[in-house]
This record gives structure tokens, sequence and C-alpha cells, in this order.
């Protein structure tokens, strides 16, 4: 098991849960929701669960990010991480819906706002399970799309449409 230390919260936890954060078509560390992704982290640190925030090295090309995306799994296994959750926002939900199937530790996968394109192979993220969250005020990538995502894939799955919500559910923080 390896040793993460995290100085933001000064203690070291053996950790071997992993959550790898990827964001939209514009890559970056933060993810939605007014930087939803960082304060996950620091939280589910104190129940054991590291994270890794991942930025793409050419964002919005959906082949190189899923590449990076395998490539931080790849790490995380090297490191002795046993179960690995991907989250993906937006583009982002293309991206790990991809991903998933390529390697036996990726335990579950959610989605928020995700678009549909790249997503058409939802149903090989089974037998992992799949959570879908998206905004029903959502004009950039309408539910329609989470719902088409869900229409696709296999069980276990489970499917949020959050009332209220846009596409960065930055009003709807807290439910996220």
């Amino acid at each position: 098991m390896p040793s993460i230390s995290t100085t933001s919260l000064s203690l070291t936890v053996q950790l071997r849960s992993v959550i790898i954060w990827v964001s939209g078509a514009r890559g970056g560390f933060d993810g939605p929701a007014g930087g939803l992704y960082g304060t996950l982290a620091e939280e589910l640190v104190k129940e054991g669960i590291c994270s890794l925030r991942l930025n793409y090295r050419f964002p919005a090309d959906l082949p190189s990010s899923v590449t990076d995306t395998l490539a931080a799994i790849s790490f995380l296994e090297g490191l002795g991480f046993c179960s690995i959750a991907l989250v993906g926002y937006s583009f982002g939900g293309a991206v790990v819906l991809t991903a998933a199937p390529y390697n036996a530790l990726v335990s579950s996968v959610a989605t928020i706002s995700s678009q549909t394109y790249g997503a058409e192979n939802a149903s090989q993220v089974s037998p992992r399970p799949l959570f879908l969250i998206h905004g029903q005020m959502d004009t950039r990538l309408p539910a329609s799309c989470s719902e088409r995502i869900f229409s696709w894939a296999k069980d276990p799955k489970e499917l949020i449409l959050l009332p209220g919500g846009d596409h960065s559910l930055g009003s709807c923080r807290k439910e996220v």
C-alpha cells in the first residue's frame, strides 16, 4: 500500500482506493460547481480515498484525453492502488466512459453533465456501476444526453436529474 502525505490536511494515511477526476474539454483541475473536485478530494482523503485530478495534454481531443486517463490508471496501478473510480465532467464523461473498460481496476464510473459523443460504448462499463448526474436546465448539453447514455448502459446504473441545475451545476453544488 502506498503512503500518501497530504500537506493540506497535515496527515499521512494508507490509501488503497483512488478517484481520478477528469474535467471538460478545456481541461483543468477544478471540475464543475465552482471547484468541486478539489473540495471533494480534500473530504474523501479523510475516508481513506485518494484523488488524482487529471489535466489533459491536448484538451478537447478525445483519443489523447482517453490516453492520458489510461496513463493515469496505469501509473496508479503501479503504485499499488487496487480500486480506481473514474469521474468525468462534460467532455470528461465521454473520456471516462471510453477509458473504463480497458482496465479491470476501474471499479466504478460517474459522469457529470456528460456529452454523448464518445460515450456510445457506455454498455461496456458494466459490470461496474455507472452513476450519471445532469442538470435539467443545462443549455450546453441537455439532460437528454445523460438520458441517452443511461439507455445505452447496462446495469448497474443510476441517473439523477437535478431540477434547476445548469451545465456547471453550480446552483446544485451541495446536491452534487
